[in-house]
C-alpha cells in the first residue's frame, strides 16, 4: 500500500511522459554495470586465469581427463590433427589439477556433464598417484568438495556467471590487463594450458628443487585413497558405455619418479590390474621419461609436451580408426 501512495505523491510532481523517462533512466543505468561486467567476463579468452575457459566452451563428445600433469601434457589440436580418422574425433582437455580435479564424485559428475551423453566417444583418462591421495589426518574429506570443480555445476555456460562470481580469483581488471599481456600463461581453445616460464638451466633446476621439496613435504601428509580408486574405476566404467576409454600414465623426471613411487608403490601393478579386467588399453611411459624436458620435474615443458603428444597421438590412431 506504501508503494502505491509513493507513486501518488511522485505522480502530483511529474506528469506521466516524465516519469516514464526518468523510469527509464533509472533502468538503463542500473543495467550499465551488469552489462559491462557480461562484456568483460566474454573477453576472457584463457590470458588471466587458469580454468575458466573450461566452464564456457560447451559439451565435449571425447575429453582428456586428470590433474596438472595432464593439463600441460597434452595438447588436443595434436591429437586430432594427426589421428584425423574418418570418425572425426574431437579431443577436449578437461584437466585441472591435483588439488581441483582428483579421482572422486565431485569431478565425475562435472566430467559427466561436460561430455554429450551419446556413444562413440573417446576418453584419455590420466592415471597420477596424486589425484587418488587424501589427507592422513582427514581420509574422509575430499578436499575439492568446496572448490569449483563441485560448485560450478553446468560446465557448459558462457558467460559463466558461477565461476566468476565465486572462483575467479582476481581482480576482474586483470582479465583487461592480461588481455594486453600474454607473457604469463595461455589457455588454449581445446582445453590445453601452456605456461609460459623461463627454460634455462637455472631456471630449471631451481624449480625442480622447489617441486621436489614440495614433493617430500606433502607426500608425509597424504595416503592412497581406497575411496578415490573406487570413484576412478566406477568414472572409467561410465565413460566406456560413452565409448572407448584410454589410460595414460605421463611421463616425469626421473627424480620425481622414485617420490612418487614411494608414496603408494602397488600403484601401477593395481592399475595394470583394472586395465586388463575391463579391456582397456594401458600406457605408461616411465621407460622414455629422459627422453623429455620438464619445467619442473613434473611437468612437461611447452616442446616436450608437443613432442609427447604426437607420440601418443601415433600410438592411438590405430584404436580410432
Amino acid at each position: 500500500m506504501s508503494v502505491v501512495k509513493v507513486i501518488m505523491n511522485f505522480n502530483k510532481k511529474l506528469n506521466v511522459s516524465k516519469m516514464i523517462k526518468f523510469l527509464f533512466k533509472i533502468l538503463l543505468f542500473s543495467g550499465v554495470p551488469v552489462a559491462s561486467l557480461i562484456a568483460v567476463f566474454l573477453i576472457e579468452n584463457g590470458y588471466s586465469d587458469f580454468y575458466y575457459q573450461r566452464f564456457t566452451t560447451g559439451k565435449q563428445s571425447s575429453l582428456i581427463i586428470g590433474d596438472s600433469k595432464a593439463a600441460q601434457g597434452i595438447v588436443p589440436s595434436i591429437l586430432n590433427e594427426n589421428i584425423n580418422s574418418s570418425k572425426n574425433v574431437d579431443f577436449y582437455n578437461y584437466s585441472f589439477t591435483a588439488n581441483n580435479s582428483p579421482f572422486g564424485k565431485y569431478y565425475s559428475e562435472s566430467v559427466l556433464n561436460k561430455v554429450y551423453n551419446t556413444s562413440g566417444n573417446y576418453f584419455i583418462v590420466c592415471v597420477d598417484i596424486w589425484a587418488f591421495l587424501v589427507s592422513k589426518d582427514k581420509p574422509s574429506d575430499f578436499i575439492e568438495k568446496d572448490g569449483f570443480i563441485s560448485m560450478v555445476t553446468n560446465p557448459n555456460q558462457n558467460p559463466n556467471f558461477l565461476y566468476m562470481l565465486f572462483h575467479f580469483n582476481r581482480s576482474f581488471y586483470d582479465i583487461i590487463l592480461r588481455n594486453l599481456d600474454h607473457s604469463y600463461f595461455k589457455l588454449h581453445d581445446d582445453g590445453w594450458l601452456e605456461l609460459k616460464l623461463p627454460m634455462d638451466k637455472v631456471s630449471i633446476r631451481d624449480r625442480h628443487l622447489e617441486k621436489l621439496n614440495s614433493i617430500k613435504i606433502q607426500s608425509e601428509s597424504l595416503i592412497f585413497s581406497e575411496s578415490r580408486f573406487n570413484e576412478f574405476s566406477m568414472l572409467v566404467n561410465n565413460l566406456n558405455e560413452l565409448g572407448k576409454v584410454f589410460l595414460v600414465k605421463l611421463p616425469v623426471s626421473d627424480s620425481v619418479m622414485q617420490y612418487e613411487d614411494k608414496i603408494y608403490p602397488d600403484l601401477e601393478r593395481r592399475i595394470q590390474e583394472f586395465s586388463l579386467n575391463s579391456n582397456i588399453q594401458y600406457f605408461e611411459f616411465d621407460s622414455i621419461s629422459s627422453n623429455y624436458v620438464y619445467t619442473d620435474g613434473l611437468h612437461l615443458s611447452k616442446d616436450s609436451s608437443i613432442e609427447f603428444t604426437s607420440l601418443l597421438s601415433i600410438i592411438l590412431k590405430p584404436y580410432v580408426e
